[in-house]
């Protein structure tokens, strides 16, 4: 028995190579080409990818940029808006400060005015006797027959001021004085 042929062996070699050959004219060159193509399609998408990413980068880029640009130009504009608001309300302090200045000497020069204006009414109804007329409460007492508080102590404090004013002046020693002691 032979455990070896030769002729089996022979046969299947070349058969083996048929079925290369075979395979690699039909077979082979086409899987080739698929496995080509998937692969350049492949790298393609990657660089194309690639591309993407680096134009993404580039646009995050230039938008941080912008965005901080953005941030600067509000941060100017709020200083600036801050400062003029300050400036606006120095001004109007300030304005206000001068019209309550002016309302202020006004109501001065009122009050002097009328200050004044009192005092030579209050002279005049001296020199004329007017303020010596009795008050409501003297009337009254005076109708019911007793006499008044300024009848009781027998002249009033204006009454005794103004008669020490007059003996003063005849002294010379008052003048410049005025009525009230103001």
């Amino acid at each position: 028995m032979k455990l070896f042929d030769w002729f089996t062996v022979f046969a299947q070699i070349v058969n083996f190579l048929i079925l290369v050959a075979l395979l690699k004219h039909f077979l082979y060159g086409r899987i080739l080409r698929a496995i080509d193509s998937r692969e350049s399609a492949i790298k393609s998408r990657l660089a194309e990818a690639e591309e993407n990413l680096h134009q993404a980068e580039l646009e995050k880029q230039d938008f941080q940029k912008r965005l901080h640009e953005l941030e600067d130009a509000r941060d100017a504009m709020l200083s600036q808006s801050q400062q003029d608001a300050d400036r606006k309300r120095l001004d109007l302090m300030k304005k206000a400060r001068e019209e309550i200045a002016a309302l202020e000497e006004r109501w001065r020069a009122d009050l002097e005015r009328e200050r004044t204006a009192l005092f030579q009414d209050i002279r005049g109804r001296a020199a004329g006797g007017d303020i010596f007329r009795a008050t409501g409460a003297d009337r009254q007492m005076q109708e019911r027959g007793r006499p008044g508080m300024h009848a009781e102590r027998g002249e009033g404090p204006v009454r005794r001021r103004i008669r020490r004013q007059e003996q003063t002046r005849g002294s010379g020693a008052g003048e410049g004085r005025r009525v009230g002691g103001v």
